[in-house]
């Protein structure tokens, strides 16, 4: 897991996986070639990624942004991070949708992932039984 920069998280995530900061990749002692994929998390990258250049690495970028997001971003970060992903996560249509018409990315490189918990699933097994499910 490569962490920009810490934060609340940072405990969780090292119980799950070696964390690795950008200075492991500019010191040269972590290479993305080492990897077979970059999954990153959200749009914010583009400067790390600009900074750190993965490469032949495929990126898969997952988008929880929409035009707010990309003012807030920039327009330098949201160039790089075009640039540098191969594939789009959208977390609701409303981003895929805003995905091909803002940037041009074609259907076929996108992916919608809904993040939110299925209320039907919960009203169907309100205390949470694995095997209702």
């Amino acid at each position: 897991i490569l962490l920009a920069k810490g934060g609340a998280l940072t405990e969780a995530f090292a119980e799950v996986a070696p964390l690795r900061t950008p200075s492991d990749f500019v010191k040269g002692s972590a290479k993305f070639s080492d990897y077979r994929l970059i999954y990153s998390n959200t749009a914010c990258n583009g400067e790390l990624f600009r900074r750190l250049s993965p490469g032949a690495t495929p990126v898969v970028t997952h988008f929880h942004e929409l035009d707010m997001g990309y003012h807030w971003l920039g327009a330098k970060n949201i160039a790089e991070v075009m640039r540098h992903t191969r594939h789009f996560i959208a977390c609701a249509q409303a981003v895929a949708s805003r995905l091909e018409s803002v940037f041009a990315v074609p259907s076929a490189r996108i992916s919608v992932h809904y993040e939110m918990i299925d209320g039907g699933l919960l009203a169907k097994n309100p205390r949470g039984n694995e095997a209702a499910l």
